[in-house]
């Protein structure tokens, strides 16, 4: 089943909630405080992963890439769509154009599918699993998910 997810691959040693803005995967439900119960919410993530047949993350930011790039990198054989709203990567932000370039070089190589200039319409949906359905990229693309991240 394909997910669609925003965020990065993190382990209770270098998760941290302090300071983090991050909806869901980037964090646990504010619920789940304790070490063992981050641990649990971290491998159930990782689980859905690698049970993913396809993997679409939402957002070229330094996090969407590096998740794209992780994920493609431990699964090569898994599909990993990367869509991103802009038309280059890191646009502003103090990052030099030469390394959304490069970025989009070394995704591209590895095989991640880039869909620059579209915005995922999530709707009114809100952050964590949801049933399958498709989202409308434009041009009559599409794409499916079963996970939403929302603010990434």
């Amino acid at each position: 089943m394909p997910r669609v997810v925003c965020g990065a691959p993190l382990t209770p040693k270098t998760h941290s909630r302090q300071g983090s803005a991050y909806p869901r995967p980037c964090r646990p439900p504010p619920a789940e405080t304790s070490i063992p119960q981050v641990t649990h919410y971290l491998k159930e993530l990782q689980s859905g992963i690698a049970a993913a047949k396809s993997l679409v993350v939402v957002g070229g930011g330094p996090v969407g890439i590096e998740l794209a790039g992780e994920v493609k990198a431990q699964y090569k054989d898994k599909g990993v769509t990367l869509v991103h709203s802009g038309q280059v990567f890191l646009e502003g932000g103090g990052f030099k154009s030469s390394l959304g370039e490069s970025l989009k070089s070394q995704l591209e190589a590895m095989g991640v599918k880039l869909v620059f200039g579209t915005r995922l319409a999530t709707g009114e949906l809100s952050t964590g699993p949801i049933p399958l359905q498709s989202f409308d990229l434009g041009a009559g693309q599409t794409v499916e998910g079963a996970e939403v991240s929302h603010r990434l």
